[in-house]
């Protein structure tokens, strides 16, 4: 039996890092099994390994804030947002998310707020199939576990170079 012990305020960061690495693991070894047909594959069973992996990066980059900066306590979800924190906290950092919209060219106002908009509700739409109100989100949605698996050694990779320099920035 596995048993979580009482932590105390200044060891969240470490447990931040300890959850975000059991999921980007979960992420990684469902991502193998549907490779190997050792779990059939589905885009149900692909969002579970999309979340899984988006669940990681968020956790990872609310323990590296918290290591750069202990009183702060990000409460949300949206990628972006953790990152651009995390990068204004170390500023040498340029940590980029591996989930985000990219326009083609410099985005218009409306754009940018539609971007900001998607990127605030990513976490719901890799768990759920509906909205908050119960619409169906819109558009067509694919997972491919064969091209996934290049972006999770990239998150892992990335995530690993993260934790050592804010670590690095934190101790220096």
């Amino acid at each position: 039996m596995d048993v979580q012990i009482a932590i105390e305020p200044e060891d969240v960061p470490a447990e931040l890092y300890r959850l975000s690495d059991a999921y980007l693991d979960a992420a990684e070894n469902l991502n193998a099994q549907i490779l190997r047909d050792d779990w059939e594959s589905s885009y149900q069973r692909g969002q579970v390994v999309l979340f899984l992996a988006f669940h990681a990066v968020e956790l990872c980059l609310k323990a590296c804030i918290k290591t750069a900066e202990p009183s702060e306590n990000p409460s949300y979800h949206t990628l972006p947002k953790l990152a651009e924190q995390l990068n204004t906290l170390v500023p040498d950092l340029n940590y980029r998310v591996p989930f985000r919209a990219e326009p083609v060219s410099p985005p218009t106002p409306e754009l940018r707020a539609k971007m900001e908009a998607d990127a605030r509700v990513a976490h719901q739409q890799l768990r759920y199939p509906a909205d908050k109100t119960g619409n169906p989100w819109q558009g067509v949605f694919g997972f491919s576990a064969r091209l996934f698996q290049g972006t999770l050694e990239d998150i892992r990779s990335e995530l690993l170079r993260i934790r050592d320099h804010v670590a690095k920035h934190h101790d220096g």
